[in-house]
């Protein structure tokens, strides 16, 4: 599947020197275009279409170059997707 927003997103934000999540997320926020962030939310919701279960999800991410564990939190990978393209809606005033 191409995903090259969210590729940029999670290689080049969630990388092994990220400083938080959120942080993470809100830099990304800063240094990108609404249309590169309207991208990223229609390539999230491709990708929870797509893919049948939370290791898939996390597979796929980690083909991007994720550096963040979300097995262990609730919601897991598909529910960090889910809120990412939550945050970056609002952002867009969505």
């Amino acid at each position: 599947m191409e995903s090259p927003e969210l590729a940029t997103l999670i290689g080049a934000y969630y990388h092994e020197d990220f400083d938080t999540v959120w942080g993470a997320l809100d830099e990304y926020l800063e240094n990108s275009t609404p249309s590169e962030r309207q991208r990223v939310v229609g390539e999230i919701d491709l990708v929870l279409a797509s893919a049948e279960g939370d290791a898939e999800v996390e597979r796929f991410l980690d083909t991007l170059g994720n550096c963040v564990d979300r097995s262990k939190e609730p919601g897991g990978y598909r529910g960090w997707l889910e809120e990412i393209a939550r945050r970056v809606r609002v952002h867009l005033g969505e």
